[in-house]
């Protein structure tokens, strides 16, 4: 069994309910009976370790015998443990005992028995337990597993989520507008949708982990995610999940992750059997399919045709860009600066702050100095924004951090401002002018996740840290422009390479074919 998650620490931990492999696992078992013999000395030790099989026995081999695929449990790997079982203490067997004498006696049917016996005595005291705590959620779970795992699939159902459920966005959006504009109501759409949204076509919508969800997940044919999907969730054998992920990676992720505080070796793992189950990943460019083959262990099929959310940056007219602007009551006859920080884990006590302190640079100053000629944007992540008041800013600076849609933000975007956030891979299709603001790179590259890129050397934009900084290149804005005018080329060559408009078509093509 390769370790594909390179998780040696694991490897010797017996019981460990999230090794990666066991069949292993039970041969290290071995290994350890092997070092003992019966010495005098050994005794007590040997005691002790027959009573960690005992409970090994019950905790994970019965399980295997029953569920696992590998017809080793019932055969080559029951023979031993029947006579690893030899040297249990009776002692200890109390209403179990018949169940090991059956083991004893390598009488696999009576071991079949108990082992069914007990698994029905949990699942009862189980539900039990859910009515009489009134545990709704698992009752849900139960259903899913044991009544809608076993209905039929329809063929012409797709279920869409993006980011868990709390927006209507990201490629998932412009796959199932394309899917509709081309097939109409050939298939039975569904949106996982916590809030009620305005979609169009009037597909079913059901909020995440509602029983509604199980049941169209259970039955969906195609699932459309942007993120991992729930680990409660098991893909059926007919489904298909088509993953587009969410952004070119910056900052390292999965298990790529070095940083045990960001990535425990529970979480590689899980992140490694999220994404085995998929059947195709979506990738911009080289680089991005690169690391999330790495970051993911991923290796099904890669569809290299860029972002479906990105298509709109290609195919939108000034019709739309303006139409946009007039929904979202910006100035027509003003230029837009587009600022999106990353989230920092930072803690506010108060229910709101002066804008400067959340975003750290004097709005007040930009105000004055930039005012006549532009607006700002601001798209921050909602914790902060919900502190956020621009009470004294109105007219100049706009919060539409809730706004579905980024790139209808970026569509109507002069200049970006960012910091640590992947979207300046997105809005780098643009050609637009980027401003880099990491005011606090070098405390922040100390402690984070890491970096795939050269912020110091690969960026297509200059380095700001201070308002003074960003009001002079926003002043002088065609001179940057001029000044990365050869490493901007160079960075859209290598990261927005396979970015044409057309990627929700190449993608519908590939996985629902001409139905």
């Amino acid at each position: 069994c390769e370790d594909v998650v390179n998780l040696q620490t694991l490897t010797y931990k017996i019981g460990n309910s999230y090794f990666p492999c066991a069949a292993e696992e039970f041969n290290q078992i071995l290994k350890i009976i092997d070092n003992y013999d019966d010495s005098k000395k050994k005794k007590a030790i040997k005691k002790e370790i027959y009573r960690k099989f005992y409970s090994y026995y019950f905790k994970k081999f019965a399980k295997n015998f029953k569920f696992n695929l590998d017809d080793a449990w019932r055969n080559e790997y029951f023979d031993m443990m029947s006579e690893i079982s030899k040297n249990f203490d009776m002692k200890m067997t109390g209403k179990d005992k018949n169940e090991i004498i059956a083991l004893q006696n390598h009488d696999k049917k009576e071991v079949l028995k108990h082992v069914n016996k007990r698994n029905l005595k949990y699942k009862i005291k189980r539900l039990i337990s859910i009515i009489k705590n009134r545990d709704i959620d698992w009752l849900k779970r139960i259903i899913y597993k044991n009544i809608f795992n076993d209905r039929k699939i329809k063929d012409n159902r797709i279920v869409f989520e993006s980011f868990r459920g709390d927006f209507y966005t990201d490629s998932p959006k412009y796959i199932y507008e394309y899917l509709l504009e081309k097939y109409g109501k050939n298939y039975d759409y569904v949106w996982i949708m916590n809030d009620n949204k305005d979609i169009p076509g009037n597909p079913k919508t059901c909020k995440r982990f509602s029983l509604k969800y199980y049941y169209y997940m259970a039955t969906a044919k195609y699932w459309v995610i942007n993120r991992r999907q729930a680990r409660r969730l098991k893909k059926r054998d007919e489904q298909i999940i088509l993953s587009t992920w969410h952004g070119t990676p910056l900052k390292r992720l999965g298990l790529d992750l070095e940083n045990i505080y960001y990535s425990s070796p529970k979480t590689k793992i899980i992140f490694y059997n999220t994404a085995k189950v998929w059947d195709y990943l979506v990738s911009p460019n080289r680089y991005t399919t690169n690391i999330l083959r790495s970051a993911f262990g991923y290796e099904g099929e890669m569809l290299e045709t860029g972002y479906p959310r990105n298509d709109i940056l290609y195919n939108a007219d000034d019709g739309k860009i303006e139409d946009i602007k007039s929904r979202l009551n910006i100035p027509k006859n003003k230029k837009v600066i587009l600022y999106a920080p990353t989230f920092r884990d930072k803690s506010f006590e108060s229910e709101t702050i002066e804008s400067e302190l959340i975003l750290n640079f004097d709005l007040n100053k930009l105000k004055d100095e930039i005012s006549d000629e532009y607006v700002i944007i601001i798209r921050a992540h909602y914790y902060v924004s919900s502190k956020l008041d621009l009470t004294n800013y109105e007219g100049f600076a706009f919060d539409y951090s809730s706004y579905d849609d980024i790139a209808e933000l970026y569509l109507i975007s002069d200049i970006l401002i960012t910091d640590y956030s992947s979207v300046f891979f997105d809005f780098a299709n643009l050609k637009r002018p980027i401003l880099f603001y990491p005011y606090d790179l070098e405390e922040y590259n100390s402690v984070d996740r890491g970096f795939y890129i050269d912020i110091y050397n690969d960026l297509p934009g200059p380095l700001l840290f201070t308002t003074e900084e960003i009001i002079d290149s926003i002043k002088n804005i065609d001179s940057v422009k001029e000044e990365y005018s050869e490493k901007y080329d160079e960075f859209y060559d290598e990261f927005c390479s396979f970015e044409d408009g057309t990627a929700s078509k190449r993608i519908v093509e590939k996985v629902w074919g001409s139905h």
